[in-house]
C-alpha cells in the first residue's frame, strides 16, 4: 500500500464470511470493509455500525473483556472467517473470534491477533515522497535482535 506523504492511519479492504446458525440451515453471508491496521489493539475488533449493517447479531457467541482508551467495558463477539488479499498474498480465512464496539468513523480495526501472524513493515520512498506498508504472509523471516 502507498500513500503520499507521512499518513495518520493505514487503512485496507477486508473480505468477512459469516455463517448463520439462527435457522435450520446455516447460511453463509459474505460482506467486505475497510479496515485500520493498528498496532496498539491485541484483538480485531469490528464496529457496531457494521454488525448492526450486516445483521452479525444473530452471531453472537459470548463476550470478551475489552481493554480501551476509556476503560474496560465487555462487548459481544461473534465468530468471523477474515481474509485479507493484496498483491501478493492472500491471508486467510482465518476463523476469529472478532469483538464489536462502537468505533466512530471507522469499521474495523486490524489488531495484533492478524499483524502477528504474518510481517508489517512501514517504510518511505524517497524517490516518490511515498510512505509504504508492507503486510506479507507467511512471513518470509525471523528478525532476532539479540544475534
Amino acid at each position: 500500500m502507498r500513500q503520499p506523504g507521512l499518513p495518520r492511519k493505514w487503512e485496507s479492504m477486508i473480505h468477512w464470511e459469516y455463517l448463520d446458525f439462527s435457522s435450520d440451515e446455516p447460511s453463509s453471508y459474505q460482506f467486505q470493509c475497510l479496515g485500520i491496521w493498528d498496532t496498539g489493539a491485541t484483538n480485531t475488533v469490528i464496529s457496531k455500525n457494521l454488525a448492526d449493517r450486516e445483521n452479525l447479531n444473530n452471531g453472537i457467541i459470548g463476550y470478551t473483556r475489552s481493554h480501551t482508551a476509556n476503560g474496560t467495558i465487555d462487548v459481544p463477539k461473534c465468530l468471523l472467517n477474515f481474509t485479507l488479499m493484496s498483491n501478493s498474498s492472500i491471508l486467510g480465512p482465518i476463523e476469529l473470534e472478532v469483538g464489536i464496539m462502537d468505533l466512530p468513523g471507522v469499521d474495523a480495526l486490524i489488531g495484533m491477533d492478524i499483524i502477528g501472524r504474518g510481517e508489517l513493515h512501514q517504510g518511505y520512498d524517497i524517490n516518490t515522497n511515498e510512505s509504504i506498508l508492507t503486510f506479507r504472509y507467511p512471513p518470509t523471516r525471523v528478525f532476532d535482535f539479540e544475534q
